[in-house]
């Protein structure tokens, strides 16, 4: 009974975000798996982080100059937000195609424990050992889900990140900041391919 309510909920969520989300398909995917490699894959992602991300106007690192106008002149309620999170979460992100294999064994290097030994932080400290990233709760705020997220996409979040002023960002932005700030281009190529494959 509550794997059918369970069922029941995702996919009355998913149909009534369906209009909302016309303006996002194009970029992030119907089914939240994102159809522009540069762009985040919103499937499976905690729905507090998400609806967070986009109160605050910084959609996933990116500012609203950079989105396409049409997306940036949407008003969305607090309510529409939420729902739209909700709608992606349930959704499973697929693997990207273009993993570069020859990257991996690096990438795992960097992942597990190749900034650690600089910062006393590797990914996996806070992403997870498989990158499911932890949900919020009542306590804490959601670190993301960062498995089988694009290359290009993840390669310029690093790069974002690296080119911050640690002095002036605070939180899960500071720590970012710092282990991306002791990585060098090919660790972050290296990286992301790996996190893509996972």
């Amino acid at each position: 009974m509550k794997l059918i309510l369970a069922i029941t909920l995702a996919a009355s969520t998913i149909c009534a975000a369906a209009d909302l989300r016309t303006n996002c398909d194009s970029c992030h995917g119907a089914d939240g798996n994102a159809v522009q490699p540069s762009y985040p894959k919103l499937a499976a992602l905690d729905p507090d982080y998400v609806s967070t991300k986009l109160q605050r106007c910084d959609a996933l690192h990116l500012s609203s100059a950079s989105l396409p106008p049409k997306v940036a002149r949407t008003v969305l309620s607090r309510a529409d937000i939420d729902l739209l999170a909700r709608a992606y979460a349930h959704y499973p992100r697929s693997r990207p195609e273009d993993v570069d294999a020859g990257q991996v064994e690096l990438g795992k290097m960097v992942y597990d424990r190749e900034s650690s030994s600089r910062i006393g932080l590797a990914c996996e400290d806070c992403h997870s050992d498989d990158g499911s990233g932890i949900n919020s709760t009542a306590r804490f705020h959601a670190i993301p889900a960062i498995a089988r997220q694009n290359v290009p996409y993840l390669v310029n979040a690093l790069k974002h990140y690296r080119s911050l002023d640690v002095k002036k960002v605070t939180g899960h932005t500071r720590t970012m900041a710092r282990i991306a700030g002791n990585l060098n281009d090919d660790e972050i190529m290296a990286v992301a391919n790996y996190i893509a494959g996972m």
